[in-house]
């Protein structure tokens, strides 16, 4: 991360990240349209594990796939870009504001053009922080 003073308590840093995916898991209903509702097949819970499923595991993420030579529905790691500004308010008080963009789609592009996925699906967070710091200051 590189920090470039702008003026007197006003900083700007930014910088690269790497993220990998540790966890990935799908838990809920799937209701079918156009089913008689009392169908007891018409609402299937689901459980899916994105990363531990494996191809043509009944009942798992990739059940429709008959080998993952394409890799898994999610990509597991993520490159970003951070940026931030940091307000020195005070010798004891600090606030920051922080984000954070992917460089790398999320969804795998073989799993995109299957599910008819257009979107740009990246990573995108912003964090705000309030510091104050206390007790004595040694000389």
């Amino acid at each position: 991360m590189a920090y470039i003073k702008l003026y007197k308590g006003l900083d700007l840093s930014a910088g690269p990240q790497i993220a990998f995916l540790l966890k990935s898991v799908a838990n809920g209903k799937e209701v079918f349209e156009n089913v008689n509702p009392v169908d007891a097949d018409s609402i299937t819970a689901v459980a899916f594990d994105y990363i531990k499923d494996r191809a043509g595991q009944a009942g798992g993420a990739y059940a429709d796939q008959p080998s993952l030579t394409s890799g898994k529905f999610f990509k597991p790691y993520n490159f970003d870009i951070n940026l931030g500004l940091h307000f020195n308010v005070s010798q004891t008080v600090k606030f920051d504001l922080r984000s954070n963009y992917g460089l790398v789609n999320a969804i795998n592009d073989y799993y995109k053009a299957g599910f008819g996925i257009k979107k740009i699906n990246r990573m995108f967070g912003a964090q705000a922080s309030l510091a104050i710091e206390f007790g004595k200051k040694e000389k």
